[in-house]
């Protein structure tokens, strides 16, 4: 986990000398967009800090997200989470139903300085309610330079590539229950909600890059 903004710190440093794609980027307008786990890790390098003993304490009080089931699995209790994990490139981000956030302490929230787009998703698939998550992270970012929307219809798999046409029977006959990957709410197929969160990400994207 703490690997992962290190990952796009280093991605920036190699398009910045790329000799091709260096003239192609302003790197005073370099923003950062996850999703699940992408949020979070999109969310350290936009400088939350993320406390062991803060994520150990929430899971008394929510143990009932999946998150809390996964420490082991995902070293959730390893020291190097708390270290400062941030990339002052990062002028904005954008984050999707992220996961995991409830490890943010609330002052780090508070002091990122710059705008950021929060998109949650409005159907829980049993452990990912926006308010606990996407909305932990809008209870503390600053009201003025972030924007949090809630798509009704979209769960947290919603934010993933369009499904086979047939994709529902092959997931099943895999393993029972892996269908809900293809499956979103509301009458809207994922192409239509896709639109707009493409269309939120690119409003967001403008307004920004106009300062």
């Amino acid at each position: 986990m703490w690997l992962r903004p290190q990952d796009l710190s280093k991605t920036i440093d190699a398009l910045q000398i790329d000799e091709f794609l260096a003239n192609y980027i302003d790197m005073n307008k370099i923003s950062s967009i996850g999703h699940s786990l992408g949020g979070w890790t999109v969310a350290a390098l936009a400088g939350a800090r993320f406390d062991t003993d803060l994520f150990k304490q929430d899971c008394t009080i929510h143990s009932h997200l999946k998150a809390c089931q996964l420490v082991n699995e995902l070293g959730l209790d390893n020291p190097q989470l708390n270290k400062n994990m941030s990339d002052q490139r990062i002028k904005s981000f954008i984050s999707l139903d992220a996961g995991l956030v409830r490890g943010f302490t609330a002052d780090s929230l508070k002091n990122i300085a710059f705008p950021s787009l929060i998109i949650g998703a409005g159907i829980d698939v049993g452990d990912m309610n926006v308010e606990l998550e996407s909305g932990y992270l809008q209870q503390f970012l600053s009201k003025s330079l972030s924007t949090y929307i809630v798509i009704p219809d979209a769960t947290h798999f919603s934010f993933m590539q369009i499904c086979k046409s047939d994709a529902i029977d092959i997931l099943e006959q895999e393993a029972k229950g892996e269908a809900i990957i293809c499956k979103d709410g509301g009458n809207r197929t994922r192409t239509e909600i896709h639109r707009e969160i493409t269309d939120q990400i690119i409003d967001f994207l403008a307004k920004v890059n106009l300062n």
